[in-house]
């Protein structure tokens, strides 16, 4: 009979270690593999504009921040520049070359750098900017520039405190045209 109870104890043991383990692993393949640990978010911009008089357009941006994410999102800097793209800027002009193909973008870049209009920038200190997962937060930015811009690009990014140290964000690029 003793035998039998020393041989269940080892065989409980067994189970139990060969638990933990499987539980490590699996632990391993969500949290580290699968990065559930890291935040995950969606940017959304919205743009609203209309002439306040003849020589003047409101802009206003709103950024919705999703967290898609199962780890609390925290933020410590953003920032939205808005840029002009039509009527194109004399320094575009003269980058714009048949010779070249048309292409003003520099060789180690990949976007043509517009001239900057204005930025908005927010930055937080800890726990200022948080979204719990599954929920959304919205940041606002107006802006007032001349009605004769017809074409602009917003360009918007959000830091990621927990990899501050590599400066690794989301950004987002928008080309937006105005009707009117």
């Amino acid at each position: 009979m003793d035998y039998l109870k020393d041989l269940f104890s080892v065989i409980q043991s067994a189970l139990i270690s060969v638990g933990v383990i499987t539980g490590g692993i699996w632990t391993y393949f969500l949290f580290v593999r699968q990065r559930l640990s890291f935040p995950k978010v969606d940017i959304e911009l919205s743009i609203k504009n209309t002439i306040l008089n003849e020589g003047a357009r409101l802009i206003h941006a709103e950024i919705k921040v999703n967290n898609l994410g199962h780890v609390i999102f925290k933020s410590d800097k953003s920032e939205l520049r808005l840029r002009q793209v039509v009527p194109v800027h004399d320094e575009i002009k003269q980058d714009i070359d048949i010779k070249d193909g048309f292409d003003p973008v520099p060789k180690d870049k990949t976007e043509i750098e517009w001239p900057m209009l204005a930025e908005r920038v927010w930055e937080w200190n800890k726990k200022e900017f948080e979204i719990e997962p599954g929920e959304s937060d919205f940041l606002h930015a107006d802006y007032i520039i001349e009605s004769n811009i017809k074409v602009v690009e917003f360009y918007f990014y959000l830091s990621n405190a927990k990899k501050k140290s590599q400066n690794i964000g989301w950004t987002l690029t928008n080309i937006y045209e105005f009707e009117n």
